[in-house]
């Protein structure tokens, strides 16, 4: 107001003297803006953050456009459903995933979690992530799990190789034992080819033998293949509390192969490893399978010595070995949950359990979420799905195979579920007709008492109108006092209305976020506007200003200076 004494024109300035001497007269108005505005930018907030949290929960469920679960296809490696599903008109890419519930910690002191290994490669390209689930975008997080790739294992076999063979021996009188070749070939099958069992009566040295094919069929395992273990299962027995069986001239033979080819003699043993190896912290198995693996000089087929496995068989009936494994933990990427409720740090090596078999993890990122796991009370953890397998299908026992696939469409399957939230009753129409019958009711009142208020106080203010006409102001001078006096109004009421209705989405949002039936919104809330309902909001306060305005310059325009002057002086 001082500044436009010397600046600006005398509407300007007068308007401006008028609100610093008479505050009272124009906060109550703006007191009705405030409430009208707030109300609209707090249901506008709340039904576009619900509006849009109906997209995300279901993308956020889904991981990709369509999550298949539940498959449980024994021997369906990563490429063998890759293929299958990338051959379907209109997918436009695969993402093959395992999902398994895991405990951590001891006996007295395990938990439950969730581990979900992916294809990083695959999955920054299918799973939808929202920024601030982690402070690394999606593709950084799936580098982090691409770095963690499993090394080289296992002996190679040639492509022409058709059988393979190995020369066993069980000392008379001990229990019958099978050994088995696990095979992994180049579609990422695990199979088990069994060459054979020991004759308790006989014992002696054994030559087993066996095509290289899948379990009940006459079709040769995909090259390239290799050779993941060797191991063997013994008949349970009360009398031989220590088991042993040797090994000489791991071979292989074929129509292209010139006489059968020796790919482990078992003169140097230094590659080969029982699992869990008592040398190793991070030693991967079944607790309590107390075995070793070392030269036997005295007990050979060939050569100079061979490979003898021992085991006590009070705790198991069933031990291999291992060439060229590895024992390095798991890279994973862990929920906050996870690791406060185990207490720990990144890089800190955490032994897990699951499906009966134990494997040392270490943590390398800390996020928030993940789509379609809960962080819940106890957390989850994602690993690289070929580092998961490799560590774990190289175990002797019951190989894990993939159990969901993730696809992305064109279409999106997921439509038509949004469609239905937001045909449920309970879910829309309770929280957004709600809102917006006391959005409705509140903007109506407070523009009606806005439009009310303003005409009655300008009313009241005619004989100062009369003055300013009498003394030279002109009509155009006069609205444009009132219209100045009106937009100050709006502007102040907008704002801190604008203002007040954020902070209270902001308070107020932690607490609406429940489905349904209760439990709590995966992914949280995101402010988000509704445009449609703060258009509306604002659209009324404009046409009560509007309607304001008209009103007061048709009674002024009415209105006679002598007939108001001479009412003044009565």
């Amino acid at each position: 107001a001082r500044i436009t004494r010397y600046y600006g024109n005398a509407s300007l300035a007068l308007g401006l003297w008028q609100m610093a001497r008479s505050p009272v007269r124009y906060s109550r108005p703006i007191l009705l803006l405030l409430v009208a505005a707030s109300v609209g930018m707090f249901s506008s907030g709340f039904i576009g953050s619900l509006e849009k949290s109906y997209d995300e929960r279901n993308i956020y469920m889904s991981g990709g456009d369509v999550r298949l679960e539940e498959l449980n296809e024994r021997h369906s490696s990563k490429q063998t459903l890759e293929d299958r599903y990338s051959a379907i008109e209109g997918i436009e890419n695969v993402g093959v995933v395992f999902r398994q519930k895991c405990t951590s910690g001891t006996v007295f002191t395990s938990s439950e979690f969730e581990m979900l290994a992916v294809d990083p490669d695959r999955t920054k390209d299918i799973a939808w992530f929202r920024k601030d689930f982690d402070e690394k975008t999606l593709p950084e997080l799936m580098d982090i799990l691409a770095e963690d790739e499993p090394l080289t294992e296992g002996l190679e076999i040639p492509d022409e190789a058709e059988t393979i063979s190995l020369w066993v021996y069980s000392r008379p009188g001990n229990p019958e034992i099978v050994v088995y070749a696990q095979i992994k070939d180049g579609k990422g099958r695990y199979m088990d080819v069994n060459l054979g069992k020991t004759d308790p009566a006989t014992g002696g040295w054994q030559y087993m033998k066996a095509p290289l094919t899948i379990a009940g069929s006459s079709e040769y395992l995909t090259p390239p293949r290799s050779l993941i273990s060797l191991y063997v299962r013994a008949s349970a027995s009360t009398s031989v509390i220590f088991q042993e069986v040797n090994f000489d001239n791991l071979q292989l033979e074929g129509t292209a192969l010139k006489g059968p080819m020796v790919i482990e003699d078992f003169e140097d043993i230094e590659e080969w490893q029982v699992s869990p190896d008592e040398k190793s912290e991070l030693a991967v198995g079944i607790d309590n399978r107390p075995g070793s693996v070392e030269t036997d000089s005295y007990t050979f087929h060939d050569g100079q010595t061979s490979a003898k496995l021992r085991w006590s068989t009070r705790n198991t009936s069933i031990m291999g070995i291992y060439p060229y494994p590895d024992d390095r933990p798991i890279s994973v990427l862990a929920s906050r949950s996870f690791v406060e409720s185990n207490g720990i740090s990144n890089n800190d090596f955490v032994r897990i359990s699951f499906s009966g078999y134990n494997m040392y993890i270490s943590v390398t990122e800390v996020i928030d979420y993940f789509p379609s796991l809960d962080p819940g009370s106890r957390g989850f953890i994602i690993a690289n799905i070929d580092r998961l397998f490799n560590a774990r299908n190289r175990q002797i026992g019951n190989s894990i195979y993939p159990n969901e696939v993730w696809l992305d469409l064109p279409i999106y399957d997921r439509e038509a579920m949004i469609a239905d939230m937001k045909d449920d009753p309970l879910a829309g129409a309770a929280w957004k007709g709600i809102l917006l019958i006391a959005l409705l009711g509140v903007v109506l009142i407070s523009s009606l008492g806005f439009l009310v208020y303003s005409y009655l106080s300008a009313r009241a203010r005619q004989l100062d109108f009369a003055v300013l006409r009498a003394i030279g102001f002109s009509r155009r001078q006069i609205f444009g006092l009132l219209a100045f006096e009106q937009f100050v109004i709006i502007i102040f009421g907008l704002a801190l209305g604008i203002v007040a209705g954020e902070r209270l989405s902001t308070i107020m949002m932690p607490f609406l976020q429940l489905t349904e039936q209760g439990a709590k919104v995966l992914p949280p809330f995101v402010l988000s506007i509704d445009w449609v309902t703060i258009s509306i909001t604002f659209g009324i306060l404009l046409l009560a200003f509007i309607i304001t305005s008209y009103l007061l310059i048709l009674s002024f325009s009415r209105s006679k200076i002598h007939e108001t002057l001479r009412a003044g002086e009565v």
